[in-house]
Protein backbone atom coordinates (compact mmCIF):
# COMPACT_ATOMS: atom_id res chain seq x y z
CA UNK A 1 0.00 0.00 0.00
CA UNK A 2 1.28 3.44 -0.87
CA UNK A 3 2.18 5.85 1.88
CA UNK A 4 -0.28 8.69 2.35
CA UNK A 5 1.11 12.03 1.24
CA UNK A 6 0.81 14.81 3.82
CA UNK A 7 1.84 18.40 3.30
CA UNK A 8 2.70 20.71 6.20
CA UNK A 9 2.01 24.37 5.38
CA UNK A 10 3.68 26.44 8.09
CA UNK A 11 5.83 29.55 7.74
CA UNK A 12 7.89 28.95 10.91
CA UNK A 13 10.69 26.68 9.69
CA UNK A 14 11.37 24.93 13.00
CA UNK A 15 7.72 24.13 13.66
CA UNK A 16 7.21 22.86 10.10
CA UNK A 17 10.34 20.72 10.16
CA UNK A 18 9.56 19.16 13.56
CA UNK A 19 6.05 18.19 12.44
CA UNK A 20 7.32 16.88 9.10
CA UNK A 21 9.98 14.73 10.74
CA UNK A 22 7.52 13.32 13.27
CA UNK A 23 4.96 12.42 10.58
CA UNK A 24 7.63 10.90 8.34
CA UNK A 25 8.76 8.68 11.23
CA UNK A 26 5.10 7.66 11.63
CA UNK A 27 5.16 6.29 8.08
CA UNK A 28 3.79 9.12 5.97
CA UNK A 29 5.29 10.66 2.87
CA UNK A 30 5.68 14.32 3.91
CA UNK A 31 6.18 17.50 1.92
CA UNK A 32 6.70 20.96 3.33
CA UNK A 33 5.50 24.37 2.17
CA UNK A 34 6.51 27.62 3.88
CA UNK A 35 3.75 29.65 2.24
CA UNK A 36 0.74 29.56 -0.05
CA UNK A 37 2.75 29.91 -3.24
CA UNK A 38 4.87 26.86 -2.35
CA UNK A 39 1.73 24.83 -1.62
CA UNK A 40 0.11 25.79 -4.92
CA UNK A 41 3.28 24.81 -6.79
CA UNK A 42 3.41 21.49 -4.96
CA UNK A 43 -0.20 20.78 -5.91
CA UNK A 44 0.72 21.03 -9.59
CA UNK A 45 3.11 18.08 -9.28
CA UNK A 46 1.69 15.82 -6.58
CA UNK A 47 -1.53 14.43 -5.21
CA UNK A 48 -2.09 15.37 -1.57
CA UNK A 49 -3.98 13.05 0.76
CA UNK A 50 -3.88 15.31 3.79
CA UNK A 51 -2.78 18.85 4.64
CA UNK A 52 -1.92 20.61 7.89
CA UNK A 53 -2.34 24.33 7.19
CA UNK A 54 -1.35 27.31 9.31
CA UNK A 55 -4.16 29.84 9.24
CA UNK A 56 -1.88 32.89 9.24
CA UNK A 57 0.74 32.80 6.49
CA UNK A 58 2.82 35.73 5.27
CA UNK A 59 1.66 35.61 1.65
CA UNK A 60 -1.87 34.24 1.73
CA UNK A 61 -4.75 33.75 4.09
CA UNK A 62 -5.02 30.15 5.30
CA UNK A 63 -8.76 30.16 4.61
CA UNK A 64 -8.16 30.67 0.88
CA UNK A 65 -5.66 27.79 0.90
CA UNK A 66 -8.09 25.52 2.70
CA UNK A 67 -10.76 26.36 0.13
CA UNK A 68 -8.26 25.74 -2.69
CA UNK A 69 -7.26 22.36 -1.24
CA UNK A 70 -10.86 21.35 -0.66
CA UNK A 71 -11.76 22.15 -4.26
CA UNK A 72 -8.66 20.79 -6.03
CA UNK A 73 -7.29 17.97 -3.89
CA UNK A 74 -10.34 16.67 -2.02
CA UNK A 75 -8.01 15.96 0.88
CA UNK A 76 -8.38 16.00 4.63
CA UNK A 77 -7.29 19.27 6.23
CA UNK A 78 -6.32 20.24 9.75
CA UNK A 79 -6.08 23.97 10.37
CA UNK A 80 -3.41 25.25 12.76
CA UNK A 81 -4.04 28.53 14.52
CA UNK A 82 -2.26 30.53 17.18
CA UNK A 83 -5.53 31.75 18.69
CA UNK A 84 -8.72 30.04 19.77
CA UNK A 85 -11.12 32.47 18.10
CA UNK A 86 -14.50 30.77 17.55
CA UNK A 87 -15.01 32.87 14.41
CA UNK A 88 -11.91 31.31 12.82
CA UNK A 89 -13.23 27.82 13.56
CA UNK A 90 -16.65 28.61 12.10
CA UNK A 91 -15.24 30.16 8.93
CA UNK A 92 -12.79 27.26 8.60
CA UNK A 93 -15.58 24.71 8.84
CA UNK A 94 -17.52 26.61 6.19
CA UNK A 95 -14.59 26.63 3.74
CA UNK A 96 -13.76 22.96 4.29
CA UNK A 97 -11.27 22.06 7.01
CA UNK A 98 -11.78 18.74 8.80
CA UNK A 99 -10.37 19.65 12.21
CA UNK A 100 -8.26 22.28 13.94
CA UNK A 101 -5.51 22.47 16.53
CA UNK A 102 -3.99 25.31 18.50
CA UNK A 103 -0.29 25.92 17.74
CA UNK A 104 2.03 24.36 18.53
CA UNK A 105 0.08 21.12 18.30
CA UNK A 106 1.10 18.17 20.46
CA UNK A 107 2.65 15.74 17.97
CA UNK A 108 0.76 12.67 19.21
CA UNK A 109 -2.54 14.56 19.14
CA UNK A 110 -1.89 15.69 15.57
CA UNK A 111 -0.96 12.15 14.50
CA UNK A 112 -4.07 10.65 16.11
CA UNK A 113 -6.32 13.20 14.42
CA UNK A 114 -4.69 12.66 11.02
CA UNK A 115 -5.06 8.89 11.28
CA UNK A 116 -8.67 9.21 12.40
CA UNK A 117 -9.55 11.59 9.59
CA UNK A 118 -7.78 9.44 7.00
CA UNK A 119 -9.79 6.40 8.16
CA UNK A 120 -12.99 8.41 7.86
CA UNK A 121 -12.03 9.68 4.39
CA UNK A 122 -11.15 6.15 3.30
CA UNK A 123 -14.50 4.84 4.54
CA UNK A 124 -16.36 7.66 2.76
CA UNK A 125 -14.50 6.87 -0.47
CA UNK A 126 -15.36 3.17 -0.40
CA UNK A 127 -11.98 2.14 1.01
CA UNK A 128 -9.99 3.81 -1.77
CA UNK A 129 -8.22 6.25 0.56
CA UNK A 130 -8.37 10.01 0.63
Amino acid sequence: MDKKHIVIVEYVDVQREVLAEYLARAGFQVSQAANGAALRTLCLDRRIDFAVVDLHLPDEDGFSLIKFLHETQKCGIIMLTANDDPTDRIVGLEVGFSDYLIKPPPSRDLLARIRSLLRRLSKNNGGRGA
